[in-house]
C-alpha cells in the first residue's frame, strides 16, 4: 500500500522544496536528504514524497504522453524514468518508441545495421514475455527505415562518384587550358615588339609598297643604272619588310583571339564545375 512521508513533530504532509530538502506544510519543519532517507529506511512499504516522481508515476505519464502524440514530453519521461530505475525496462523501451529512426540510421548510413543502445538495454531488461515484442519492432524498423535509407545511400554515392569523374575531368581541361593560355601569352609578348609598326601595316601601305617596288623594277628594265638598281634594293626591302610585319601582325592577332577564346572557355568551365560541386554538396546534405 502506498503511503506518504509525515512530520515526525506535527504528523503534517511533506513537500519537497527547490533545495531538495522535505518540509512540513504545517509546523514548516525541514528535513535534509540524510534525514529523508533515515524516515524512509524506518518505514515498512512503498514510500512516496508528493513533488518526488516513482518509477510507476513516471512510466504512466510518459505512457500518457505517448498515447497523446506529444513525443517531448514522453521522451522527456521516459529518460527520468532511466534515471530513476536504471534497470526498469519501461524506460529504454519507451526512448526507444521515441527514438528518432530516420536520423539514427541517416547518420550510420553505410555502416551495418546495428540496434540503438536504448532499444539493446530494452531488449536486456525486459521480461521474457516482452522481448519479443521490442525485436520485432526493432525487425521493422530496420526493414522498412534502414533498408530505404541503404538504398538511397547507395544511390546518392553513385551520383557523387560520377560527379566527381566529371570534376576531375574539367579540371585536367581547366589544366590543359590555362597551359596553353600561357604560351599563347609569351608568344603575344614575342610579338608585341612589333608594336610601333603594326599600325603602319595595313593594305594601303602594302599596296603603296609593292607599286613602289613595281615601280623600280620597271625603271630598271627600262632604265638601267647603278641608281636603278640601288632604288629596287630599297623598294625589295621595304616591301619585304612590310610582308614580313603584315605576317607578324596575323599571328599576333591569331594569338591575342586565342588568348580570348581561352579565357572565355576557362570561365565556362569555372561555371560548370562550380554547378558540379553545389550538386554533390546538396546530395551530401540531402535527407535521404
Amino acid at each position: 500500500m502506498m503511503e506518504k512521508l509525515q512530520c515526525t513533530c506535527c504528523g503534517g504532509k511533506l513537500v519537497m522544496n527547490a533545495n531538495g530538502n522535505a518540509v512540513c506544510q504545517f509546523c514548516g519543519m525541514e528535513y535534509a536528504p540524510e534525514a529523508m532517507k533515515k524516515l524512509i529506511v524506518e518505514m515498512k512499504g512503498t514510500v512516496q514524497v508528493e513533488g518526488v516522481d516513482t518509477a510507476d508515476a513516471l512510466a504512466k505519464r510518459a505512457e500518457t504522453f505517448l498515447s497523446l502524440g506529444e513525443r517531448g514530453d514522453a521522451r522527456m519521461n521516459f529518460q527520468k524514468l532511466t534515471q530513476l530505475a536504471p534497470d526498469d525496462y519501461r524506460g529504454w523501451w519507451g526512448l526507444t518508441r521515441v527514438f528518432d529512426w530516420d536520423d539514427y540510421f541517416r547518420k550510420n548510413a553505410g555502416e551495418p545495421l546495428e540496434m540503438p543502445s536504448c532499444c539493446q538495454r530494452a531488449l536486456r531488461f525486459a521480461p521474457e514475455g516482452k522481448k519479443a515484442e521490442i525485436r520485432a519492432f526493432y525487425n521493422e524498423k530496420a526493414q522498412k527505415i534502414g533498408g530505404r535509407v541503404a538504398q538511397n545511400y547507395a544511390k546518392t554515392q553513385q551520383q557523387l562518384s560520377a560527379i566527381g569523374a566529371k570534376r576531375k575531368q574539367y579540371e585536367r581541361m581547366s589544366a590543359a587550358l590555362l597551359q596553353e593560355e600561357r604560351q599563347a601569352t609569351l608568344r603575344e609578348q614575342r610579338l608585341n615588339k612589333y608594336g610601333d609598326y603594326r599600325r603602319h601595316v595595313t593594305a594601303g601601305t602594302v599596296l603603296a609598297n609593292f607599286l613602289f617596288f613595281a615601280a623600280a623594277v620597271a625603271l630598271n628594265v627600262f632604265l638601267p643604272h647603278p641608281i636603278s638598281l640601288v632604288v629596287l634594293v630599297v623598294a625589295a626591302f621595304f616591301l619585304l619588310e612590310m610582308c614580313y610585319l603584315a605576317v607578324q601582325k596575323n599571328r599576333y592577332k591569331r594569338a591575342g583571339e586565342r588568348i580570348r577564346q581561352i579565357r572565355s572557355r576557362q570561365a565556362q568551365l569555372a561555371r560548370e564545375k562550380w554547378e558540379f560541386e553545389q550538386e554533390e554538396k546538396r546530395l551530401q546534405e540531402q535527407t535521404l
